[in-house]
């Protein structure tokens, strides 16, 4: 709450400013709105279809390009747009200009104003143009997009002109293979005298080759996990699977492994009795024998279920260990499988060479024939599709949404450039007031506190910040609130006033002001009073109090004639209970001077015995004598401040006099406070009373 009501107490000082800033820049934004030519867009919606015509199995045909059709991501698609090829075919085939030099565009003017995007989860993209002219933005995005589906259409065209051409140049090749494959079956039929394979030749033939494939899977299958055996055996340092496999038979026998865990206890009781008994105590010498045995019957019993080693086997090992039994086991298999293959190798191969061999060869030439005439097939039919979809006019993208001419601009935007405006006159109206601030030399409460380090007794409001109802309320309070922070500073003695200067630290601080109506609230609070118009520069007491100029203290100090003449210069007030020494008439040349200790003891001493309070008028502290006099043989400055006057270098010199003088500072009073900065007063004084119920005493 502090920090904000500082922050409008801050904007409040600099309203101007902070108001010329703020209206200047919403100003310039919405000026920008009105002098900037309008910008329209045109959009349209299309989308990428993924049913073109196929062209089925010609990987691999193609001799330079091999034709592989894959779906090409959406962003190449949409990249594809913004190519020199398609822009520059759009500007010439449709005579697009530059509306503002007449001249055709540019492909970096077109892609500047275009923009792509893609609808999420969908295949479909928005495709949109700014413009000065909303026709030339609709005819923009039109050309676009009609030549991309061309560029489609001719791209799908040439696809299948290059297969037509690339399978009409291979099919002859493959037409005279199958016409000398079927030539060949014919001559050697003649030759032969042989008309037709039987069936056992052919399936003997087709089974020989599935063999055959499979002994060659099995040989690699199994050189595999020889060469994976080796490794695991290189790991367990050369063991072989049945060595292996033992010492982890024998690492799990319950009797090893109780003398084990023996053995590792024994290894730790030594291991703690060596340090405190040494190696040639009895018990260490009874110990070592007992490691001895236990190693003795370990190494027995190790050696009696026929393992290698006699420590027992880690997880890695016989993880290792489990692994190269599998393999072992799979590669017997393997073995076993392949012999079976081979077995049945031989015995198709004897089939075959019981058969007559022309009938052998013939089986072979009519496979050869099969082959030939089934790529012959297979290219004859892909030649006829792709003669299909070289006569087609299909595209794969399609309009889903066509563009329109736009009939508002998008720019300028006002509900934006009021916005943007706003935001950016509140931060400019911030920045100024910021500044302003930071140039401030004055001080607030808050900084006053921090460097006299005294506390602030009252706040009093400003006269003109509010109703006059707030104001007496609110000064009313806070002088009462001071008269009694002072006594409890202040008690005074029995026969002794206290006496109090009331200083600033520069001029019109209102310590004149302050200094009168502090007088008024203790005379009202029953306390015998005295004001003292010490400040003999700039004197206001009497013509406050409205009395007759007939001497005071400057004619007092002038003439200087007893101490007890004093009390002839003081005046009675229509307030009871308080009097007042004025300043005087005399104009002294010099009247620092006058007031040294022994004229200040001599005026104090006079007064004292009169009065319960004396309260002490005197001219700003940072420029004038007047006030350390009269500071030095009282009980302390009540200093006053008013926002904006004295600044930190004032205060900071001020309080090192102070201190250096030994002259209490008994706190502040801050003066001319705006109700608009203190909430809790304004709303508190300010309010509308509510009406007391009346007691009803009992008849």
């Amino acid at each position: 709450m502090t920090t904000l009501s500082s922050i409008l107490a801050a904007f409040q000082r600099h309203w101007l400013w902070a108001a010329l800033a703020f209206c200047a820049v919403l100003g310039s934004a919405m000026a920008v709105g009105f002098v900037t030519t309008p910008i329209y867009k045109s959009q349209m919606r299309f989308i990428f279809l993924d049913n073109a015509p196929r062209m089925q199995m010609l990987e691999g045909f193609a001799e330079g390009t091999p034709f592989t059709r894959t779906s090409d991501p959406l962003e190449n698609k949409m990249e594809l747009v913004k190519t020199h090829a398609i822009l520059n075919t759009a500007i010439d085939k449709y005579k697009l200009r530059n509306p503002v030099n007449g001249e055709a565009f540019t492909p970096e003017e077109l892609r500047s104003g275009l923009a792509i995007e893609s609808v999420l989860g969908t295949d479909m993209v928005d495709m949109a143009f700014t413009n000065t002219d909303p026709q030339i933005a609709r005819s923009v995005v039109t050309a676009l997009a009609q030549t991309l589906i061309d560029d489609t259409i001719a791209s799908n065209r040439a696809r299948a002109t290059t297969l037509r051409e690339f399978i009409e140049k291979k099919l002859p090749g493959v037409e005279r293979r199958l016409k000398d494959s079927e030539r060949r079956r014919q001559q050697y039929q003649k030759r032969s005298g042989s008309v037709e394979v039987t069936v056992e030749a052919q399936a003997a033939v087709r089974e020989l080759g599935e063999l055959e494939a499979t002994g060659r899977r099995l040989q690699a299958t199994n050189g595999s996990l020889n060469s994976q055996i080796a490794q695991l055996r290189r790991q367990l340092g050369g063991k072989s699977t049945q060595q292996a496999v033992t010492d982890v038979a024998v690492s799990a026998d319950p009797d090893l492994q109780a003398n084990r865990r023996a053995l590792a206890d024994l290894d730790a009781e030594i291991a703690r009795q060596s340090a405190q008994l040494g190696e040639r105590h009895p018990q260490m010498i009874n110990l070592r024998e007992q490691q001895r045995e236990l190693n003795r019957l370990i190494a027995r019993r190790v050696k009696a279920l026929g393992g290698s080693r006699t420590g027992a086997v880690d997880p890695v090992s016989q993880n290792i260990t489990g692994q190269m039994s599998d393999l072992e086991a799979r590669l017997s298999g393997g073995r076993q499988e392949l012999a079976s293959v081979e077995a049945s190798i031989n015995r198709y191969r004897g089939r075959l060479a019981t058969l007559p061999e022309r009938q052998v060869t013939l089986a072979q030439l009519d496979r050869q024939v099969q082959l030939d005439g089934a790529a012959y097939n297979l290219l004859a039919s892909r030649l006829e599709e792709a003669k299909i979809a070289e006569a087609q006019t299909f595209a794969n993208v399609r309009v889903v949404d066509p563009a329109s001419e736009p009939e508002k601009p998008v720019w300028p935007n006002f509900p934006l450039l009021a916005v943007a405006g706003t935001v950016l006159g509140l931060g400019a109206a911030s920045g100024i007031v910021a500044l302003l601030e930071a140039g401030r030399k004055s001080i607030n409460s808050q900084q006053m506190q921090d460097l006299l380090q005294v506390p602030v007794l009252a706040s009093l409001p400003l006269l003109e910040s509010s109703s006059e109802r707030l104001i007496h309320a609110w000064n009313r309070e806070s002088y009462r609130m001071l008269c009694m922070n002072l006594r409890f500073l202040v008690p005074g003695a029995p026969g002794k006033a206290a006496v109090i200067v009331v200083s600033s630290a520069v001029a019109n601080e209102g310590k004149s002001t302050v200094a009168t109506n502090l007088a008024r609230a203790m005379a009202r609070a029953g306390r015998r009073t005295l004001v003292v118009d010490a400040d003999l520069v700039r004197p206001s007491l009497s013509e406050t109090f409205g009395l007759e100029g007939r001497g005071g203290l400057a004619e007092w100090l002038f003439h200087r004639p007893s101490a007890g003449s004093v009390g002839n210069y003081v005046q009675q007030t229509a307030v009871s209970n308080l009097d007042v020494l004025g300043a005087g008439s005399l104009q002294l040349p010099d009247s620092g001077s006058l007031l040294d200790e022994e004229a200040v003891d001599a005026l104090i001493g006079a007064l004292e015995p009169h009065y319960e309070q004396i309260i002490i008028d005197t001219p700003p502290m940072a420029g004038y004598a007047h006030g350390h006099s009269l500071a030095a043989r009282s009980e302390g400055v009540l200093l006053v401040l008013r926002p904006g006057h004295a600044d930190i270098e004032h205060l900071k010199h001020l309080k090192q006099t102070l201190d250096r003088n030994r002259i209490p500072l008994l706190g502040t009073v801050f003066n001319g406070v705006d109700a608009a900065e203190d909430m809790t007063a304004s709303y508190y004084y300010d309010r509308t009373s509510k009406p007391r119920k009346q007691l009803l005493l009992p008849e």
